[in-house]
């Protein structure tokens, strides 16, 4: 039993190391409160408190982040330094105010309490992939595998024999080429028409590659007013010819509210509509991790929006924005998209539809391996500069060379959680690799809230035309790249 009374994180204390945990089965139980005289508009530098336990190195362990990215409790797991998703769930946390929460660990089965809410995940669950992703598979001249990279011969084996199972007595579809660098164009909807995919690159309506750049709303009952006419034919008029409307699902958006969400998301269509901007309409699930658990409302509402716009080349529906927690790609998410791709095209036969994948729509070699069927589908790939890096983009990089249509809409110059940063360098690796294979792109996000990741200064307004001293180091970097 551990006991640390009065356990209090200063205000430039960033670290505090709990002794030994590597136990199989022990809680810990603590209170959480944030002192009165800052909320999350008000707040400087790191919001959230983190607590790493499970640890058996710096590089593999177990954490919870509370109050973090739009005031949610998140449970990972960190391999080899790779952070796995495992839950989310939002907890609204007044300042001044104490929380009971307590995290059990039993085996591998992890439960986590707040404030009455319980996270809870068997990290058994986890997909062989994730650990052995940069493992590698080779052959010696009898044609004996002998694998490298930290692989048992056993663990190669069983990869192997379910790779044989899912392809046999199937045709094989060679893989199509993914050129070095991919030459595209920009221009708006009255230049480029109706969108196509051909192979992997999103082209316009003459077959020619083209690229969308753009800017995402951040959540529109959250700030709402960065999607209004004069805020959009803003960022039109620095170059951008995307629009992204952040549709939250969850946190008290619009499931919670629907007509009045809906009717904001139409205005914001219309209003890129008016500037000749393509517009993702995004169905923004993310405390609602799993997109199977609202699939009525889901296609109800792209039945009416689909009807709504269907003549209409400017509209690319988002049907899942980042499937997170237990979602699982073949269980979940992939039976999911079919379904909304049936709904979809019921009502409009040529709108692109953009599909996430588990893992924050990190998970793009899932996708890869079991793509949905249909034409004219993308699927998402989500990052943010700070926190993914290389590792990211060589799982692109396969994804696109398997023969996936990728299309990054959301990204951010930040770390994951929305601040830290800005992160120019990292951001700029990113950019130039998704130039380099004609990928189109929207960043995360146009407002002013107080974190790293948003476009405009505190109290910028939303109804004036802006210059560039109206952006932040991240708009100005951003607006700079459209």
């Amino acid at each position: 039993v551990i006991r640390t009374e009065d356990f209090r994180i200063g205000p430039r204390e960033r670290e505090r190391y709990l002794p030994e945990t590597a136990w199989e089965n022990y809680s810990i139980s603590f209170r959480y409160c944030r002192e009165e005289g800052g909320t999350l508009e008000t707040l400087q530098g790191a919001r959230a408190f983190k607590l790493d336990f499970a640890m058996r190195d710096e590089q593999n362990c177990l954490q919870i982040v509370m109050d973090g990215w739009e005031r949610t409790v998140a449970l990972h797991g960190v391999v080899n330094g790779f952070t796995c998703g495992a839950g989310m769930m939002e907890v609204v946390m007044d300042r001044g105010q104490a929380y009971d929460c307590s995290i059990e660990v039993s085996g591998n089965h992890v439960r986590v309490t707040v404030d009455g809410n319980v996270l809870e995940h068997d990290f058994l669950s986890a997909q062989p992939e994730e650990i052995y992703h940069s493992a590698v598979l080779a052959g010696d001249g009898s044609g004996r595998f002998k694998p490298k990279s930290g692989m048992t011969r056993a663990e190669a084996c069983a990869i192997v024999i379910r790779a044989l199972a899912q392809t046999e007595g199937q045709p094989v579809t060679p893989t199509p080429e993914v050129p070095d660098k991919v030459e595209t164009i920009s221009g708006g909807v009255s230049e480029n028409g109706w969108l196509q995919v051909k192979g992997t690159q999103l082209c316009n309506e003459e077959g020619k590659p083209v690229a969308l750049h753009g800017m995402s709303s951040h959540g529109l009952h959250w700030f709402g007013q960065y999607a209004n006419e004069q805020s959009i034919k803003n960022t039109a008029k620095f170059g951008a010819n995307l629009f992204r409307v952040a549709m939250y699902t969850g946190e008290n958006g619009y499931l919670s509210q629907p007509e009045k969400i809906k009717e904001q998301a139409v205005a914001a269509i219309d209003a890129a509509i008016k500037q000749d901007m393509y517009v993702i309409i995004d169905w923004h699930i993310l405390s609602d991790g799993n997109p199977m658990d609202h699939i009525k409302e889901s296609k109800a509402f792209f039945t009416e929006i689909a009807k709504r716009y269907k003549d209409e080349p400017a509209v690319i529906y988002e049907i899942c924005n980042e499937p997170n927690g237990g979602a699982d790609w073949k269980r979940d998410i992939k039976p999911y998209a079919q379904e909304l791709v049936k709904t979809i095209r019921g009502q409009s036969e040529k709108g692109v539809i953009l599909i996430g994948s588990s893992t924050w729509s990190q998970d793009v070699h899932l996708a890869a391996a079991d793509p949905v069927d249909g034409e004219n589908l993308m699927y998402t790939l989500h990052f943010y500069a700070g926190t993914h890096g290389q590792w990211l983009r060589d799982r692109a990089d396969a994804a696109l060379k398997a023969g996936l249509p990728l299309f990054v809409s959301e990204w951010g110059t930040s770390s994951a959680d929305g601040s830290g940063g800005v992160f120019p360098e990292e951001s700029k690796k990113w950019l130039d690799f998704l130039d380099k294979k004609g990928i189109s792109w929207a960043n995360w996000s146009l407002c002013d809230k107080s974190e790293t990741s948003a476009a405009l200064k505190p109290g910028t307004s939303p109804n004036k035309s802006w210059t560039r001293n109206d952006l932040s180091e991240s708009g100005k970097f951003v607006f700079d790249n459209f």
